[in-house]
This record gives C-alpha cells, structure tokens and sequence, in this order.
C-alpha cells in the first residue's frame, strides 16, 4: 500500500461469471456500466487497484465490494 493506494490480488473467478469471461477491457466497462470505476490487471495474477479518497463515502465501498462479488462469483 502506498499513501491511499492498494493493489489487491483477487480470487479466482467462478467459470461463467463476468470476471471468468471478459477480458481487463470488458471487466473495466462492467463496473463502468454500474457506475464504478476500477483499475483491474491480469498478470501475473489479478490484482484490483482502489484509491481512497476524501471524496469516497463508505456506500461506495460497500457498492464495489458487491459488485466484486457479483463480478467474481456470477451472482
């Protein structure tokens, strides 16, 4: 962790789910499309990159953490 910055490494996705079945590009746009933004990378493992920030409330939070779930687990 640097200053407000972590890099976490993520589970492995459930086959089917839209983190198992879309690219870096194509998860990026999912969460866009929820109104999240993320920075996900694939290699060597997946990592996911949070910043926070003064502006971020904790609704947010709790919003990408269900999301993640929904992401990873497909439902």
């Amino acid at each position: 962790m640097i200053g407000s910055m972590a890099s976490i490494p993520l589970p492995a996705a459930v086959p089917g789910s839209p983190a198992h079945r879309l690219d870096c590009k194509g998860l990026h746009d999912w969460f866009r499309e929820r109104s999240v933004e993320t920075w996900i990378y694939h290699h060597p493992v997946p990592l996911l990159r949070i910043s926070a920030q003064l502006y971020n409330s904790l609704g947010q939070f709790k919003l990408l953490a269900a999301l993640l779930e929904e992401a990873l687990s497909g439902g």
